[in-house]
């Protein structure tokens, strides 16, 4: 309490945000000075304090008091014990096997305390349940008296080497840095800016060498220089081969592992046995493991102190199961998990220590699937406070270079790919690709939990190739990625501008006249970039927007020129898009060639309609008859307006069909559909008038129908014509003319109508024995038989089509 008040004070050098201080020589510094301006005085609660200090999570504090006597009928600590106690039981519940999260040790100076207030705080919070007194300490006078030298020493100004190289050795340990170095998975790059201030470290500790060697040593016999020579040594083992026997021989040397040894140099002493490797040094680092679980159960120390072991028993099966189990346990306890709240990094970084160990020892994929077991089960089931994708990541970063990817489980072939993907802008190894291909190969097993991290390496490295490509196989290569990432991903976020690359690859491609196996990627990328573009293009201007008309118009055209293959269906919905893409969503003024495409699918559309009505009519069957007619008629109607302003002519023969469908459905409005072309006075004329007689005897006209043959018939010459069109015009107009007299005779014994087939028959037989060919030939035969005139047997002869 200062100067009497009632606010908690905490040291915060430079005014900073308070937090946790390392105790470096600055910060003791800092300390003394902030110490020098306190006095003891005001109202004795030393709840408001502990309330602060458990808000920063420390391992363990130290409440410091004199027992003063209190007096009256209300002699207490502040609210009183009670209340105090159950006030800390909630700031610092238990959390396992009796131990609290924070360890609060109690020292009482010249008396003790005459409430128990201080006691009872030791024994219920002092983390030592088999000794609870051993967490309460009392000093008295002649005992203070007798320490002041040593507390002088503690208190002397640090040798600024010794200073410096403490602060630096603070800062690397901030985010777990110097366990990443000593166990082998820091990145590259932080190994080798480990090395380098290692060095320059060591140099000025320990003389001119970075293993000792040189001047004398300055470090003397403080034991705090003395551990953090020790720990640089370890660090710099850890960070190169040069010398690493040497630097773990001297630290070992400098520290001093007996009973009562603080964790940190416990800890520090298990990982120079691990990483040394001599004889008996294995059962070193196990036996300080042990006594840390002792010592500092829960601590970031013992997690080093297993790490080592892990690290030294690794090709001992038995004994390395032991550590590894202990590892596993405690990753649902403090330092990983404080309260609700994972501490992600360091979690990663057990579970990557304890897999380099184990890779080191691993001949074959069942070795390495073993050693990565943790991270695959991470990442499939992922925890709370822990991203299942930095987890693959970094278990991708342990794969070994020379790992069997095709035997391994895939999601690790993944995760190597991922390690390997490279910066932006650069394009990636054939062996990040490797690794991704396999992955996907195998993509069953890589679905589920994680699905977005497959799809953002499968896009990364894709997008990385695209960018880089400049020659013919780089373009199809990036194609074929691309193209794969389209097929099989579905989030758009990404998926406009992966479609722009292949639009612009094929786009080369086809310029080159190498068109080749890319026609199904580009059609995908233009349905995209198409169908799935976001906003109006007309607001980037008129340039993006003839180009957005453009595509729209290709990916109509492609997806048209499909719908003339495959099954009726595909056919189907083939023309229903590429109609849909015609008819709707241009940024501008629609181009040209998109009428006339509509008019071409429209035409491809009645095309393959009038070929059903032609089977149903083969069938024989009423109803697909009238199904098909039906369907045919509704076709026809819509391609005749989308196709006479294009093409006159296809825009009449589109009525044809329509004409042809009304007659299969016996509607009295195809004589006059047939009218209609037959009105305009073309080439089609004669065509049309013959449509308008079938169309009226389908309608029961025969007099009607009649009338407009024998018009027909009396206008040609008496002999065939030899061109096709007009033969066929010839013959079917006769043929019907004369099964029209036929009936007649046949209905109502008309002689006169039955002389005149007969006549007229035996004249067309004589211009041309083979009667114009089939049809005309056997329907003509069967009219003779009908009026009496048998006509000599002659080869049938195909008409022409």
């Amino acid at each position: 309490d200062a100067a009497g008040g009632d606010d908690v004070m905490v040291l915060s050098p430079g005014g900073s945000e308070p937090v946790l201080l390392h105790a470096t020589a600055r910060n003791r510094a800092a300390l003394a000075e902030f110490l020098a301006g306190v006095r003891p005085g005001g109202r004795s609660d030393p709840l408001a304090g502990l309330e602060r200090a458990l808000e920063f999570r420390p391992d363990a504090i130290f409440l410091l008091a004199r027992g003063i006597v209190r007096t009256g009928p209300d002699a207490r600590w502040g609210e009183g014990n009670d209340t105090i106690l159950a006030r800390l039981n909630r700031l610092n519940p238990v959390v396992r096997d009796g131990l609290r999260r924070t360890a609060i040790k109690a020292i009482q100076f010249i008396d003790d305390d005459p409430t128990g207030l201080m006691q009872a705080i030791a024994a219920a919070h002092g983390n030592t349940p088999r000794d609870p007194a051993a967490s309460y300490t009392r000093r008295d006078v002649e005992g203070l008296r007798r320490e002041a030298p040593a507390l002088g020493q503690v208190l002397a100004p640090t040798d600024p080497r010794v200073a410096r190289a403490g602060e630096a050795l603070s800062e690397i340990t901030l985010d777990h840095l110097d366990l990443r170095v000593i166990f082998g998975v820091a990145l590259e790059a932080e190994r080798e800016a480990v090395a380098r201030e290692a060095e320059r470290t060591l140099g000025r500790l320990l003389g001119e060498g970075a293993t000792g060697e040189g001047e004398v040593d300055p470090i003397g016999d403080d034991a705090f220089a003395r551990y953090v020579a020790a720990r640089w040594l370890v660090l710099a083992a850890g960070a190169m081969e040069r010398g690493r026997g040497e630097r773990l021989d001297r630290a070992i040397e400098l520290l001093d592992t007996a009973p009562g040894a603080p964790p940190a140099v416990l800890a520090a002493a298990a990982s120079s046995r691990a990483l040394r490797r001599s004889a008996g040094d294995g059962g070193e680092v196990e036996a300080l493991a042990h006594t840390l679980e002792d010592v500092a159960p829960n601590s970031q120390e013992v997690l080093e102190a297993r790490l080592a072991a892990i690290l030294a028993t690794a090709a001992d099966p038995a004994r390395l199961g032991v550590w590894l189990l202990a590892l596993q346990r405690s990753l649902e306890e403090p330092p990983f998990v404080d309260g609700a709240r994972r501490n992600a990094a360091l979690t990663i970084l057990a579970m990557d220590g304890a897999a380099k160990a184990r890779l080191d020892h691993a001949p074959d994929a069942a070795a390495i699937d073993a050693a990565l077991e943790w991270h695959k089960e991470w990442w499939r089931r992922p925890r709370a406070g822990m991203s299942a994708d930095a987890v693959l990541l970094h278990a991708g970063r342990l794969v070994p270079e020379d790992a069997p990817l095709e035997s391994i489980a895939p999601e690790l072939a993944l995760a190597r790919g991922i390690a390997l993907m490279p910066a932006p802008g650069d394009p990636p190894s054939r062996g990040c690709l490797a690794a991704l291909d396999i992955a996907a190969a195998r993509g069953d097993a890589t679905s589920g939990v994680g699905r977005s991290i497959v799809e953002s390496a499968m896009v990364r490295a894709a997008m990385a190739v695209s960018l880089a490509a400049q020659r013919e196989s780089e373009r199809r290569e990036a194609i074929r990625r691309l193209d794969a990432c389209l097929s099989a991903f579905e989030q758009r976020a990404w998926r406009r501008d992966a479609a722009l690359h292949v639009l612009s690859h094929t786009g080369a491609l086809l310029g080159a006249g190498s068109d080749g196996g890319i026609e199904s990627a580009r059609l995908r990328a233009l349905r995209i970039v198409v169908l799935e573009q976001s906003g109006d293009a007309t607001a980037h201007g008129l340039e993006e927007a003839a180009r957005a008309d453009g595509w729209r118009l290709e990916l109509a055209h492609r997806v048209a020129v499909s719908s003339r293959e495959g099954s009726d269906e595909n056919r189907r919905s083939g023309e229903d898009e590429a109609l849909r893409l015609l008819d709707a969503g241009w940024a501008g003024q629609p181009p040209a060639d998109a009428a006339r495409l509509r008019a071409w699918v429209h035409a491809g559309r009645v095309a393959r309609l009038s070929e059903g009505l032609a089977r149903a009519r083969r069938s024989g069957e009423a109803g697909a008859i009238h199904r098909a007619a039906t369907e045919l008629a509704v076709a026809a109607r819509a391609a005749i307006p989308a196709s006479e302003p294009v093409d006159p002519a296809m825009g009449d023969a589109m009525r044809r069909d329509l004409a042809e469908a009304l007659i299969a459905l016996g509607s009295p409005e195809a004589a006059a559909v047939y009218a209609q072309i037959e009105s305009r006075g073309n080439d089609a004329g004669v065509d049309a008038a013959i449509g308008r007689a079938r169309a009226l005897i389908a309608q029961g006209d025969d007099a009607g129908a009649f009338g407009v043959l024998r018009e027909i018939t009396s206008a040609m010459d008496t002999s065939p014509p030899t061109e096709p069109g007009a033969a066929r015009v010839f013959w079917q107009a006769w043929t019907l003319l004369l099964e029209l007299l036929a009936e007649r005779d046949a209905r109502v014994q008309d002689e006169g109508a039955r002389r005149t087939a007969a006549a007229h028959l035996l004249r067309l037989a004589d211009l041309d024995p083979t009667l114009g060919g089939e049809p005309w030939r056997s329907r003509l035969g069967a009219v003779g038989l009908s009026v009496g005139v048998t006509l000599e047997a002659r080869p049938p002869v195909e008409s022409p089509p």
